[in-house]
């Protein structure tokens, strides 16, 4: 990037428009930005800055011009405020233009508003882009840097470069991160540490799923393990691969005793299924008995109905002579129909006959008229070719006319263009004398005022250099801004991590509460249920045992004991509860007992996770001294922030001391930059205004001795006859054409109207020939139709259809009623059919049904019952042990294999985290982040060096220190070697001359580096702010032998300075002038 052209418009100490030609100063080399004290000679910079970037070049925090004090106090209100950057980059042309926020002049009434910042960019395809925000992308996707990058690299600003030299390893870290882009390094330096932290807190919280596995291991009653298993637990011994080999012999215990249970429990249901089926088949008996009575009693109902059927069905068939008689008759009339549909063609056919004669007729007509015409359009067409005969000859005469006066035409045009050029080039020649006359008198009153810019500066350098130091004290409040930030923030996460496990505590604590009383009321429904079937059992029985009572006699044996006494019978009840209520209140038992079930299963989950929640918060608390010790830390945290941003309030307040004092100087040397500037372009434009004035006036003399003619008056009549001929000679050249024409077409009608008259004489013919065709075809069809109409009975073809169709009625009647008949009969036979296969299937049913005692039955149905109520609440809670302890073995196996994978991984990034935050024990304390830089450090050292030894005749060397002190930062620390004594020493040990050489040559070589590192970016150009002054006459020397060296090729390097020695070593020269009015620039190349 170089710039071309530069100007300002009402910025800083630079009132009026002011521009700055770099091209002046050649290709490359080193040219001087020399003035007075606060005339604007770093305002220059700061324009090119600014124009680019949308800031001024320094550093914010330390006395660097802000977007808001950029517009010039000496500026008129109703002045603009911008910069206009013409500049160069690798073989293209940009311009870019930017203004800031300024208040100017309303233009309509009176008061200021407020212009706001706006910025485009031109570029070389003539594309504009607009927008501050674009632009600055726009800028920064071109150059391949940002502001930063450039004020280290290109524009190095009033005691930036020194920093670099006298920073320590905290400071360089954050300039070499915007750079170098390294904050990917740091990322990736706190990811791991974090990393590393998360596993510590996954392995813990693993630890204690184990501990919860153990805690809800299930035992069966008085087994012995339990007591190992709370003596292990007591102990914190490691118990992971014991306690998977216990759940597992466990599990396998309670599955093989449930296998035996299931096949208990599945004898017991089959017996008491066989034993249930037999007391309904003897119960019955009586229904089935009754459902044979009924079917027998349908049978002869159907039998009875079959007789009338059969009559009513022979009544109908009697009438199928009839049906066949009417469908015959229709089938007659209906083949009759193609001939009534012939009949309708053939008189369609005479009406169609009739309207093509008619049109036959008047086509004859028609057409005999046509060929009247037509010979009548013959005769005429004849005669108008006789009549326009030689037009041809005339036509060629006239365009020989019309070609010559045309040519006369042109030539009188010539003569009056020339007369008018003529003057005109002398009203431009007395013009620019006039021009010449009023920048004369301008120039010479801008003399004068140039000559009262350079007074103001002095008294402005003094304040600005004050404030010396203001910017390091910002930093350093800033980082310990950014420590008690840090510090706040781990507090604050703390603080929210407990707020979590407290919350999840809380929140799994509602779920096992409300599953326990789901428990609670699952269980009450099971033992209603429960109560309800053992009830309706018992009423069964009694009621059994009072029927059988009734019967009993004394000295007769009884049919269920067999004893003869009966001292105490059973009293019979009024309703007894049948086989199938009790297996409905069963079933609901059975359903609400395995609700019951999984109720318990669901209150035993959610109490392992309410009690995971609470270990996991009481760990926390453990491991940070619970909710009180939490708040407290937070609140000093905060404290702590208070005081620190209070601190950096304070620097920042110096800051900005510094920052008016800064523009204040500026302000002042713009103001005589602005004075010297405009004489200039005074100057320029009288050059110009000489040199059009001579130009013009021989460019008239040259055109009065090539014309003849000089007077326009006298030029435009001859041109106005020549004109007027030229107009005559046209008008008969038309006519000419117009006859031509005339008679051409005139030949082509002739010929059109014979071959019309030859056509309408042929249509005419065979008009005639198609009205004879028709007549014939009319008697024809005529003919045709009376024919068809003597063979038909009916009018026509609808009478006969309706005719058809009342026939077809009438037979579909008669065979419907048939059908019906016939339809009743074969339902009967069919239902009768059904009826006895039922009643054969009941009475075999009756056969089949067993004889037995009732009574016995169902007592034996209920003992087995009873024995599988017995045998399948113990397979329940087997079921329910092998469910528990399986999901708590699956799970911890997975917790353990999870340990052991995050025990492994856990090594690998401790490692990884220590090295990178060096954390190594017995090594260096450098980061991983300062470690990469350290590698450009060594870069940007090893360039530094090679200048420096030449501007210190081998003195001085610098090198990288990477050890520590105590637990401070290391990696980026700086050493310079002194030859003269041999010893390593401290960078900001050197004196004023000799560290603004360390720094410059750090400075060149951060640029060398910083620009290789952006990936060839190309910079042909380079601006040094001030520090000359601490070099004696040899070291000035060798620095502008330095920067001469560097602008070898095809770079330009500017430089700031007051110091005298430098004007007499630096011919070319940017001076800067300083007015009550404002600065003005000169180039003197």
């Amino acid at each position: 990037m170089k710039p071309l052209k530069l100007t300002m418009s009402a910025f800083g100490p630079y009132s009026g428009e002011t521009e700055i030609d770099f091209r002046a100063l050649g290709r490359s080399g080193v040219y001087l930005v020399c003035g007075d004290t606060g005339a604007g000679k770093t305002m220059i910079f700061d324009a090119i800055c600014f124009a680019l970037f949308g800031e001024a070049s320094g550093d914010s925090r330390n006395g660097a011009r802000s977007s808001a004090s950029l517009r010039s106090d000496f500026a008129d209100p109703a002045s603009k405020t911008f910069v206009e950057l013409e500049f160069s980059y690798r073989g293209q042309t940009y311009r870019v233009k930017r203004n800031p926020d300024y208040e100017r002049a309303k233009k309509r009434g009176e008061g200021t508003t407020k212009e706001p910042a706006n910025a485009e960019i031109e570029l070389p395809d003539g594309r504009c882009i607009g927008g501050v925000r674009k632009v600055n992308m726009q800028v920064e996707e071109l150059l391949g840097i940002d502001a930063n990058q450039f004020k280290q690299i290109v524009m190095l600003a009033q005691g930036e470069f020194r920093k670099l030299l006298t920073a320590d390893t905290a400071t360089r870290e954050g300039i070499f991160r915007k750079l170098f882009a390294t904050q990917k390094y740091e990322m990736l330096q706190d990811r791991l540490g974090e990393e590393c932290r998360k596993l510590e807190r996954e392995n813990e919280k693993l630890k204690s799923e184990v501990l919860r596995c153990a805690q809800i291991v299930r035992f069966a009653p008085q087994d012995a393990r339990k007591e190992e298993l709370d003596e292990r637990r007591g102990s914190g011994a490691p118990m992971g691969a014991w306690l998977v080999e216990l759940l597992e012999g466990l599990v396998d215990g309670d599955k093989a005793e449930s296998e035996q249970l299931s096949k208990q429990v599945e004898e017991l249901r089959c017996k008491w299924a066989d034993a249930n089926a037999l007391v309904k088949q003897v119960e019955n008996r009586p229904r089935y008995e009754r459902e044979r009575g009924a079917l027998a009693e349908e049978v002869v109902q159907h039998e009875e109905r079959t007789e009338s059927l059969q009559a009513a069905l022979q009544q109908e068939c009697a009438h199928d002579a009839e049906r066949l008689e009417i469908t015959e008759r229709a089938v007659v009339i209906e083949g009759t129909f193609a001939k009534y549909q012939a009949l309708q063609r053939a008189d369609e056919a005479v009406s169609a006959a009739k309207e093509a004669l008619l049109r036959s007729e008047q086509a004859c007509k028609t057409a005999q008229a046509a060929a009247d015409k037509a010979e009548e359009q013959r005769v005429q067409a004849a005669q108008a070719v006789e009549k326009l005969a030689g037009s041809d000859v005339r036509q060629a005469q006239a365009k020989a006319a019309s070609d010559a006066a045309q040519v006369r035409v042109n030539a009188a045009g010539e003569a009056l263009a020339g007369a008018k050029d003529l003057t005109a080039k002398i009203a431009t020649a007395q013009k620019a004398q006039k021009q010449v006359q009023t920048l004369l008198e301008q120039e010479a009153s801008l003399v004068a005022a140039e000559r009262k810019a350079q007074d103001a500066v002095a008294q402005a350098r003094a304040a600005s250099e004050s404030f010396a130091g203001a910017d390091v004290a910002l930093s350093e409040a800033g980082a310990a801004l950014e420590r008690a930030m840090r510090a706040e923030q781990d507090a604050s996460q703390a603080v929210q991590r407990r707020g979590e496990l407290q919350q999840a505590a809380q929140v799994a604590a509602e779920p096992y509460r409300r599953a326990v009383e789901q428990l609670k009321a699952a269980e009450a429904v099971h033992d209603k249920d429960l109560t309800q079937v053992q009830q309706l059992q018992k009423a069964q029985r009694a009621g059994r045992a009072g029927l059988l009572a009734v019967d009993l006699q004394d000295g007769l044996p009884c049919p269920v004991c067999g004893s003869v006494h009966h001292p105490s019978p059973a009293q019979a009840v009024g309703s007894i509860p049948s086989d199938d209520e009790i297996d409905k209140a069963t079933a609901v038992e059975a359903a609400s007992k395995q609700a019951a079930d999984q109720a318990a299963r669901e209150a035993e989950g959610a109490k392992t996770r309410c009690e995971t929640a609470q270990f996991t918060l009481d760990e926390f608390d453990k491991a940070h001294g619970g909710e009180q010790s939490v708040a407290q830390a937070l609140a000093q945290a905060r404290d702590g922030v208070a005081a620190a941003k209070r601190a950096k309030a304070d620097a920042q307040q110096r800051c900005d001391e510094a920052a008016r004092a800064a523009k204040l100087l500026a302000e002042a040397e713009s103001e005589h930059e602005r004075s010297a500037t405009a004489l200039s372009q005074v100057k320029d434009a009288r050059q110009a205004a000489e040199r059009d004035y001579a130009s013009a006036d021989a460019e008239a003399r040259a055109l009065r001795e090539r014309l003849a003619v000089v007077s326009v008056d006298e030029a435009h009549r001859a041109f106005e006859n020549a004109q007027h001929d030229a107009s005559v000679a046209q008008t008969e050249l038309n006519n000419a054409e117009r006859a031509a024409s005339a008679f051409a077409a005139a030949q082509h009608g002739r010929q059109a109207a014979e071959e019309a008259a030859k056509q309408a004489a042929e249509q005419a013919r065979k008009a005639e020939e198609a009205l004879q065709n028709q007549t014939q075809a009319q008697q024809l069809a005529e003919q045709e139709a009376k024919h068809l109409r003597a063979d038909l009975d009916f009018s026509s073809l609808e009478a006969a259809q309706t005719e058809a169709a009342r026939l077809r009625q009438q037979a579909d009647a008669l065979k419907r009623r048939r059908d019906a008949a016939q339809q009743a009969v074969e339902q009967n036979a069919q239902q009768l059919a059904t009826k006895r296969e039922l009643l054969a299937a009941k009475d075999k049913q009756l056969a089949e049904l067993p004889a037995g005692d009732a009574v016995a039955a169902a007592k034996e149905r209920n003992d087995y019952e009873e024995q599988g109520k017995l045998a399948n609440e113990r397979l329940g809670a087997v079921n329910l042990r092998v469910s528990a302890n399986g999901e708590c073995l699956e799970h911890l196996r997975k917790t353990l294999k999870r340990a052991g994978d995050i025990e492994e991984r856990y090594g690998r990034i401790k490692l990884m985290a220590d090295a990178a935050n060096g954390n190594l024990t017995g090594r260096a304390k450098v980061r991983f982040e300062a470690y990469v830089q350290g590698m450009y450090f060594d870069k940007v050292i090893a360039a530094a060096n090679q200048r420096l030894r030449v501007l210190t005749a081998g003195q001085f060397e610098l090198v990288r220190w990477s050890e520590s002190t105590g637990n401070s930062k290391a990696g980026l620390g700086l050493y310079v070697i002194d030859s003269f004594t041999g010893r390593a020493r401290d960078a900001s040990s050197l004196s004023g001359g000799e560290s603004f050489q360390a720094s410059l040559c750090l400075a060149l070589g951060l640029s060398d580096i910083v620009q290789a590192h952006a990936g060839g970016i190309e910079f042909d150009t380079m601006f040094v702010d001030e520090g000359f002054g601490s070099l004696d006459q040899g070291a000035l020397g060798n620095a502008i032998s330095l920067l001469s060296d560097l602008s070898g090729g095809n770079k330009l390097v500017g430089i700031i300075s007051h110091v005298e020695d430098l004007k007499a070593n630096i011919p070319k020269r940017i001076t800067v002038t300083k007015t009550q009015s404002g600065s003005t620039a000169k180039v003197e190349a």
